[in-house]
């Protein structure tokens, strides 16, 4: 009976690892599928009333239909005891056999049928340095199995493909290994059937052991997920393929591995949690592992991949990073651009700009080696789709601290950049001027080297641009710049951009999205300019503008336009003295604009602090246009600026840095903001009065204050306390990247 019990559990093991009706949580298989498998075997011995017998034996007492699962262990051992056992083909041992018992001699490998049928015989010598693969072919010419899926078993060990046959060769030099094979028709789709139907045919035919049939079935499966409207990534996650088709990712095939790697891609391009299905299978190794194919195509499935992976996420693009991603791409990316296709160098150019993309941003030592190579991709290609991804990338890096943007600096990519910013392709200009304007927003010399590049000279045609984003990224970078130094400024004016963008704002001439970036352009030069280009502003309609703004802009642009039209008050000797107009109807005009701004501004505290300290200008303008020359309010100054400016620039660094991106804003301590206002007041007690309201400004200032500390209070030679509003300005914006 132990043998018995050997054979019994040997069959139990075949049916589980390969046949399809067998449910293998219970060993049980339908009826009808049990008796069509023993009718194969031998027709005579399995006549209709022995196997109704057999079936009734091994479940008595239960009606017998065609679709009753039946015990296969039950059957099996009811089989084996009873007469009908002896009328079947009897199986070969499957050990080793020596020659003596076999009478056969010289053959080291044979292989049998189910039936014991020897189907081939192999001496050592036919044995040596063939392949399984090979051997499996030889296998199914002889059994005439040609269109079936042929498995080999060496007891119950299954002969896989990838070794040599010679492995599984004896010891003793005089045994004999026993081979049997299974076989069984491939699985084959229902054309009748939509696919996403037949997700289980599918499963069979990539699990299969026949190449040709694991290819289509892959490929039939990336198929389905490349449909475009609702492919069914869930269904096929859920029908668990993952499994299934990842080692397929690692083959040497170079066509299996390229459609496995597609379908992994179009699975990438799902939601999230799909996404995250596919990394902890691990699937991101193989698509790093791919990217050292000698097959292209297989490298850029590979690449197309990872960048999918990238981004979905930061999460995701960190854990993409970890795996040497960045470094394998760029190293799959050769010498010689030419030696790649064109398709390759995009895809590979759109990866690593999702490599770069996200914040928190990675460190810059992590994106260098990205940096290099995007910088070559720059200067040595003209397509505008590897252009367009090159730039984007550039931008992600360089919308960060200091030592992102000095890295992109260093690459030298500068000139190239500011040349494309003329592209007739808006693709390529949007992202070139985004990167241009993050490298102003850097400390001086960063925002010089925008400057020495020559932006100004394309910068009327960019503020002309037909696209309003273009437009709007031309206002934001103008804005950063007048943050900057005299001398820059200065540049501005003499360019004639100054003019232009007054132009805009008089002439209300733009969206109030872009209206809004002009009002920060202006604000900045009134908060960081000198004197006389402030004069300038203002001899230019420069408070027309300002007044303009304040009624098309939305209440963060009102404050900023208000900013600006009081820093001008301050400075003009007489601001209702412009040529051309009656002074009274001037005056009447800026009273008209501080009754729509207090409108406007109704529940702005600090909104409406700035407008009460504009009708304080306002009185003193009109008593001194009512006043001799020498009692004007401008020759009562005794100092360079107002001493309130210094309130004004704290102030204003709650709502907006002055000159940094819009999401980049100034932190400024709540603590140390208060104290360095309140050392002001006591060092002014003759404005005391009007610095009464900076509690609430106070309020909403937040930030680092170490950093402030250092640059504004620390008693030390190396750090001077900054004596004007502009040098508080240029001191914060050198401090910049400890800040963020």
């Amino acid at each position: 009976m132990s043998q018995d019990n050997e054979r019994i559990n040997l069959i139990l093991s075949l049916f589980r690892q390969y046949h399809p009706f067998l449910n293998k949580a219970t060993d049980e298989i339908e009826k009808s599928q049990l008796h069509n498998i023993l009718s194969k075997v031998s027709a005579d011995a399995f006549s209709e009333r022995v196997f109704y017998d057999l079936c009734a034996e091994a479940l008595p007492g239960t009606p017998l239909e065609d679709s009753t699962p039946i015990p296969l262990d039950s059957f099996l051992t009811g089989l084996f005891a009873s007469s009908t056992a002896k009328a079947l083909p009897q199986l070969p041992r499957q050990l080793s056999r020596t020659v003596s018992e076999v009478d056969e001699g010289g053959d080291v490998f044979r292989v049998r049928n189910v039936a014991g049928d020897l189907l081939l015989a192999l001496t050592a010598k036919q044995a040596r340095g063939l392949t399984v693969e090979a051997f499996r072919q030889q296998v199914k010419t002889a059994a005439g199995k040609e269109d079936c899926e042929i498995h080999l078993l060496v007891g119950s060990e299954s002969v896989q493909d990838g070794s040599m046959l010679d492995s599984f060769a004896p010891e003793n030099s005089d045994d004999v290994v026993e081979i049997m094979m299974l076989a069984r028709p491939l699985p084959q789709l229902d054309p009748d059937l939509p696919k996403e139907q037949q997700l289980d045919v599918l499963s069979r035919m990539i699990a299969c052991s026949h190449p040709p049939s694991q290819l289509d079935g892959v490929r039939e499966l990336r198929q389905i997920l490349s449909r475009e409207r609702d492919p069914p990534i869930a269904q096929v996650l859920d029908a668990g393929f993952l499994p299934l088709v990842l080692p397929l990712g690692s083959s040497g095939n170079a066509a299996l591995q390229f459609e496995v790697l597609w379908a992994l891609t179009n699975i990438a391009s799902g939601t999230t949690e799909q996404t995250r299905a596919l990394a902890d299978a691990g699937a991101i190794p193989v698509f790093v592992d791919a990217l050292t194919s000698q097959s292209a195509d297989v490298r850029d499935q590979a690449v197309w991949a990872l960048g999918n992976v990238a981004g979905d996420s930061v999460e995701f693009r960190d854990i993409v990073l970890a795996a040497g991603a960045l470094q394998s791409v760029v190293a799959s990316i050769p010498p010689d651009l030419s030696q790649m296709s064109l398709t390759n160098l995009r895809n590979s150019c759109w990866t690593l700009s999702n490599f770069c993309r996200g914040a928190p941003q990675p460190a810059v030592e992590v994106l260098l080696p990205a940096l290099s190579t995007l910088a070559r991709v720059l200067a040595e290609t003209n397509d505008d789709q590897a252009l367009t991804d090159v730039c984007w990338a550039l931008s992600y890096v360089s919308n960060g601290a200091w030592p992102h943007i000095q890295a992109v600096l260093d690459t030298g990519v500068l000139p190239r950049l500011t040349g494309l910013l003329g592209s007739p392709d808006p693709g390529v200009r949007t992202p070139a001027l985004r990167t241009v304007g993050n490298l102003a927003t850097g400390d001086e010399a960063q925002t010089q080297a925008v400057l020495d590049c020559g932006f100004l000279a394309v910068a009327p045609t960019l503020l002309a641009d037909a696209k309003n984003s273009i437009r709007k990224e031309a206002c934001w970078t103008m804005s950063n710049i007048t943050a900057g130094s005299h001398a820059q400024i200065q540049r501005c004016i003499d360019e004639g951009v100054i003019n232009i963008l007054v132009s805009k704002a008089r002439h209300v001439t733009e969206p109030p999205d872009i209206l809004k970036e002009v009002a920060w352009a202006l604000s900045n030069m009134v908060d960081g300019g000198s004197r006389d280009q402030v004069k300038f502003l203002a001899a230019n309609e420069g408070l027309t503008a300002c007044m303009q703004l304040g009624r098309s802009v939305n209440d963060q642009g009102k404050r900023v336009a208000l900013s600006a039209f009081k820093g001008i008050l301050q400075v003009e000797d007489d601001a209702t003295n412009t040529e051309g107009s009656d002074p009274q109807m001037r005056l009447a005009e800026f009273q008209a604009f501080l009754h729509h701004m207090e409108g406007g501004l109704v529940d702005d505290d600090e909104g409406r602090q700035m407008v009460e300290r504009c009708w304080e200008l306002l009185q003193l303008i009109e008593q001194a246009s009512q006043s001799e020359p020498a009692h004007t309010f401008a020759k009562s100054e005794p100092q360079e600026e107002h001493p309130d400016d210094y309130k004004v620039t704290l102030t204003l660094m709650a709502g907006r840095s002055v000159g940094f991106s819009h999401n980049d804003p100034l932190l400024v301590a709540r603590p140390l903001a208060g104290t360095l206002l309140q050392e002001w007041n006591d060092s002014h007690p003759e404005v005391a009065a009007v610095d009464g309201d900076v509690l609430h400004a106070v309020g909403e200032i937040r930030g680092s204050a170490a950093v402030l500390k250092e640059a504004l209070r620390t008693p030390s030679a190396a750090v001077e306390r900054p004596a004007s509003c502009r040098e508080v300005v240029l001191t914060l914006r050198k401090t910049r990247a400890e800040m963020l």
